[in-house]
């Protein structure tokens, strides 16, 4: 039998969907209002999703350590949250990650027009 190459994508968007509807009607159990989900990195055996997310009103790095610490801490409880919304056979366990993208590329973009001006 073929697998499915697409299967993680497809799943993990699935998800994507799911912690996004999860985390905005439950928002009052959590400290950061304004979270959102940049994208998840499923595990080969779809046990395991990476979800990186950010917060739109962070003001720092304190403020992303504290939002993934608080997802992390509740991770169960959006997990249980997510069992009747998603139809797998295993629902994967959660890891939040902050998701420092953003910050990368406007690095990268101040370094190349450093090298630029010489």
């Amino acid at each position: 039998m073929k697998r499915d190459p697409y299967r993680k994508e497809r799943v993990a968007d699935v998800l994507m969907r799911a912690l996004m509807q999860i985390i905005h009607q439950k928002s009052a159990y959590f400290r950061f209002n304004d979270i959102t989900i940049s994208f998840i990195k499923m595990s080969n055996d779809l046990r395991m999703a990476n979800v990186y997310c950010r917060c739109l009103s962070s003001t720092g790095p304190m403020d992303a350590t504290e939002m993934i610490t608080d997802l992390n801490t509740r991770a169960a409880f959006i997990r249980r949250r997510l069992a009747p919304l998603v139809h797998l056979k295993f629902l994967p366990a959660l890891r939040f990650y902050y998701d420092n993208s953003l910050e990368e590329e406007n690095r990268f973009r101040h370094l190349l027009h450093r090298i630029r001006q010489g």
